[in-house]
């Protein structure tokens, strides 16, 4: 049987790459919708990331509510600054 991690990823992964009936099947397995992974990011981070918008849809639908946070070293994580001028 997966540990809770494992199927945190799987669901991640699937978000990740669009696999929308492996996202479902996590979500029934209990996976929380906001789930993280080690870098900090959703199931839903990640499929909008990539363009999936019917697992975004779908884990919009499940109840999550936000992004998370992005990948450390990612240009939505860096501060925007003014050029000097």
């Amino acid at each position: 049987m997966a540990t809770a991690e494992e199927l945190a990823e799987f669901y991640i992964d699937s978000a990740r790459y669009g696999d929308l009936d492996d996202v479902v099947a996590a979500l029934k397995e209990g996976v929380p919708v906001d789930a993280v992974d080690g870098a900090g990011r959703t199931a839903l981070h990640m499929a909008s990331a990539n363009g999936h918008l019917e697992c975004v849809l779908r884990i919009l639908s499940a109840g999550a509510v936000r992004l998370g946070a992005p990948a450390a070293g990612s240009l939505s994580g860096q501060s925007h600054r003014q050029a000097p001028g």
